[in-house]
């Protein structure tokens, strides 16, 4: 997901339609580097506070579920 839109902002294939009209106003460049902030952030304090299971574990399958649309 990350990589993808990584290539629409380098292409410059941004469609404004599918951003809220706060995202508008943000240059596309300082949206990925939002989404790329929070993607690579380490989410093990998060799993912990809410009991969910091994962090690891829901890493493999967040990939496994990007890969699987297509």
């Amino acid at each position: 997901m990350v990589s993808q839109a990584a290539d629409v902002v380098r292409r410059g294939a941004v469609n404004p339609d599918f951003l809220t009209d706060e995202w508008r106003l943000v240059p596309p460049e300082e949206l990925l580097a939002r989404l790329e902030a929070e993607w690579s952030a380490d989410p093990t304090d998060f799993f912990t506070g809410y009991g969910l299971p091994d962090p690891q574990q829901l890493t493999f399958y967040r990939l496994l579920d990007s890969l699987s649309w297509g």
